[in-house]
């Protein structure tokens, strides 16, 4: 399957972060024979074109986001990263009809709250995914070709 996983961190305060936990994502899925794109999004001067672009470059089948930081922790000059995440996911529903999987960090502390905020769904097994567990869903979305049956 063609995946295309997108770190969306674009907080590059104190310093800008490597996506480690999007790159063993990828890591992960390459070895069971999906050809996997990562597109980081840290330094992307238009997000929204990048993703366009690359979704109509790769024709993803699935589309991972990887959800960092939900905040700035600032109290001064608070920040809400989610928020930004919706352009994103409005960007990539109107691309691509391919499934999106999201994971990440932020989802670990959060994950219901995200969901509810970026897809107005709130679905069983928020932020458990691991690097192992996209792989084996891609085995079983690329067997039945339904999504539905993959987080069972």
């Amino acid at each position: 399957m063609n995946v295309l996983i997108i770190p969306t961190n674009r907080n590059a305060y104190p310093m800008p972060v490597m996506p480690l936990g999007a790159c063993m994502v990828a890591e992960a899925a390459e070895p069971a024979g999906h050809a996997v794109r990562l597109l980081d999004l840290m330094f992307a001067a238009d997000p929204v074109g990048e993703v366009n672009r690359l979704i109509r470059a790769h024709r993803p089948e699935v589309i991972g986001l990887s959800v960092r930081n939900i905040d700035n922790n600032d109290m001064r000059l608070p920040a809400f990263y989610i928020d930004e995440l919706a352009p994103i996911l409005k960007a990539i529903r109107r691309a691509s009809p391919a499934p999106v999987v999201i994971g990440g960090a932020a989802l670990t502390v959060m994950p219901e709250e995200i969901m509810r905020a970026t897809t107005g769904r709130d679905p069983a097994g928020a932020g458990r995914l691991r690097q192992h567990v996209l792989a084996h869903g891609l085995v079983c979305l690329e067997r039945t070709g339904n999504s539905r049956h993959c987080g069972e």
